[in-house]
């Protein structure tokens, strides 16, 4: 039986993410879900048997992380998920189309 686990991050459009997984006790999968319930991005095996994406939203809303074993291998077990974000911050300036990257790092063990 597979027993994935889900998270939720926000995003606007044109912010980019780089989300990792890592694990010795079995072979993760992620996936990425938009805003539309479409699954955006699927990886397996990037690093070894370690998944990783990164990817530019192109929509703002919410969207759905998920971390599966692969074909559904039991037990599963620890693993850490990583996720960078690279977000577009504009800028109020010249109105010249000044723009500029903010970054935010968030690491989570399971």
């Amino acid at each position: 039986m597979i027993h994935p686990d889900s998270y939720v991050f926000r995003a606007e459009a044109g912010d980019s993410f780089q989300i990792d997984v890592t694990s010795s006790q079995f072979d993760a999968t992620l996936r990425v879900v938009g805003p539309d319930a479409a699954i955006v991005l699927f990886n397996d095996d990037a690093v070894g048997f370690d998944p990783s994406l990164f990817f530019t939203a192109s929509d703002s809303g919410y969207y759905l992380v998920i971390v599966s074993s692969f074909s559904g291998n039991a037990p599963g077990g620890d693993y850490l998920l990583t996720m960078s974000a690279f977000r577009n911050l504009s800028t109020q300036g010249t109105g010249e189309g000044d723009s500029a990257e903010g970054g935010s790092n968030e690491t989570e063990a399971k």
